[in-house]
């Protein structure tokens, strides 16, 4: 897709709208007199270029922002309720438990950041050569809890590696896990781990670890295999749809181009490639999910 079609330019415009006025309710005939559309050509164009219902996609952003004030103040919940444009503390109650599984108070009591969707990205809009299967798609923060993963690992040499050798090496090392212990194949979901901790400056060596975490896996299984320890810890989670090989520049542009403008900090731990049932390295209906470890900047 063009980064001239004129739908595109208009649905920019209308995210931009969006994410200034989150304490208005901005409705769909809100939305609908901002944009060129009626509300039914609004709802239409919107899913088509995001994948998302634009309803639901505001309410998300209103109770993201509001889950971050949560965590980062001590506001009363009336208050948070009536900046993100909700009429009442009920309702906003009601909305933010069926999004997070959690009242407002009890997702403040916790401290953990899960569940929250980060503003609609399109990749192309700011590195042409970036170009997902989809216009725009949507990055996560999500709180993992410590785990110990079961599985193989070796040295690659990663993206920004003098002499990369990831895309040739990291295919083999499943394939040795597969060979290995072959009940491994059909579960799921299966863990690419790459250990930043352990990088080698200069030559940026890493260790790439292949496995699934503890649960999943007979103790059979685990008697074969190495434990690694993953501590717990926040992660922005950037949704990959489409063949694999289109990963690395997607994660090339989360480092260039997403990060330094997120409120959020990289940190040298444990990234991890979630590969489930969706998974299928060559379809353009595959989907996985890469993890980075971050921090929020205050």
């Amino acid at each position: 897709m063009s980064v001239t079609d004129p739908s595109l330019n208009r649905i920019e415009k209308l995210l931009s709208y969006i994410h200034s006025n989150v304490d208005l309710p901005l409705t769909l005939e809100d939305l609908s007199k901002q944009s060129c559309w009626s509300r039914w050509q609004l709802q239409r164009v919107f899913h088509s270029k995001t994948g998302l219902n634009v309803a639901q996609y505001v309410r998300e952003i209103k109770l993201s922002l509001a889950a971050e004030q949560v965590l980062s103040s001590q506001d009363r919940v009336v208050d948070i309720a009536l900046a993100f444009g909700f009429n009442s503390e009920i309702s906003f109650s009601r909305a933010f438990k069926q999004h997070f599984g959690l009242s407002p108070r009890a997702y403040r009591q916790q401290g953990n950041r899960n569940g929250i969707k980060i503003p609609l990205v399109r990749p192309s809009a700011s590195a042409p050569k970036f170009q997902p299967d989809s216009d725009y798609f949507q990055i996560r923060i999500e709180h993992r809890e410590a785990s110990t993963l079961y599985g193989i690992k070796q040295p690659i040499k990663g993206l920004f590696a003098e002499t990369p050798d990831f895309k040739q090496k990291v295919p083999e090392i499943w394939e040795n896990l597969h060979t290995k212990n072959k009940e491994v194949r059909g579960l799921s979901p299966q863990l690419g781990v790459i250990d930043v901790t352990h990088s080698v400056m200069g030559e940026e060596g890493l260790e790439y670890w292949a496995g699934l975490d503890s649960e999943t896996l007979s103790q059979r299984s685990k008697d074969k295999l190495t434990p690694l320890l993953i501590p717990e810890h926040d992660y922005a989670v950037l949704p990959v749809h489409g063949p694999i090989d289109r990963l690395s520049d997607l994660v090339e542009w989360f480092i260039l181009f997403w990060l330094p403008d997120s409120g959020y900090q990289g940190v040298d731990g444990y990234e991890i490639e979630l590969y489930d049932h969706r998974f299928n390295a060559t379809s353009d209906a595959s989907y996985m999910e890469y993890w980075f470890p971050i921090l929020k900047n205050y």
